[in-house]
C-alpha cells in the first residue's frame, strides 16, 4: 500500500513539473495536480501514522519528490514575480489614467486635447 501511494506520488510530482516547466502560464491547470498530491501525502500520513514505514529501497524515491519539489517551488515563485510584476504595471498605468482623467475633469486640458497647467510658484 505505501509503495503504491510513493509511486504514485512520483507521477504526480513528475506531472506538475512537466506542467509548470511546459504552461508556466496557465496555473489553473496546476491545481488539480496539487489537490492529488496533497491527498497522496494525506494517505502516506495516515500509513506512518498507522505504523507503515518506507522501504529501504524506496527512500532514494522519496529523496526525487522532494528535489522536484523544490525545483518546482522556484519555477512557482519565479512565475508568482512575473505575474506580480506585471500586475504592478497594470496598477500603475491605470493610476496614471486616473490621474489625467481627474485633470481633465478639473479643466487642465483643452477641447483640442492639449495640456496646460499652473505655476504655483509664482
Amino acid at each position: 500500500m505505501i509503495n503504491e501511494q510513493i509511486h504514485r506520488l512520483v507521477r504526480l510530482s513528475e506531472l506538475l513539473k512537466e506542467r509548470v516547466i511546459m504552461s508556466p502560464e496557465e496555473p489553473d491547470s496546476w491545481v488539480e495536480i496539487l489537490d492529488e498530491r496533497q491527498k497522496v501525502i494525506e494517505n502516506l500520513k495516515d500509513l506512518a501514522d498507522q505504523g507503515h514505514s518506507v522501504p529501504a529501497d524506496l527512500h532514494l524515491l522519496v529523496g526525487k519528490v522532494i528535489e522536484m519539489d523544490d525545483n518546482v517551488k522556484v519555477l512557482i515563485e519565479r512565475e508568482k514575480k512575473v505575474v506580480r510584476d506585471h500586475l504592478s504595471r497594470i496598477e500603475r498605468s491605470k493610476m496614471a489614467r486616473r490621474q489625467y482623467a481627474d485633470a481633465s475633469d478639473h479643466g487642465l486640458y483643452d477641447d483640442l486635447g492639449y495640456s496646460y497647467f499652473f505655476d504655483k510658484k509664482n
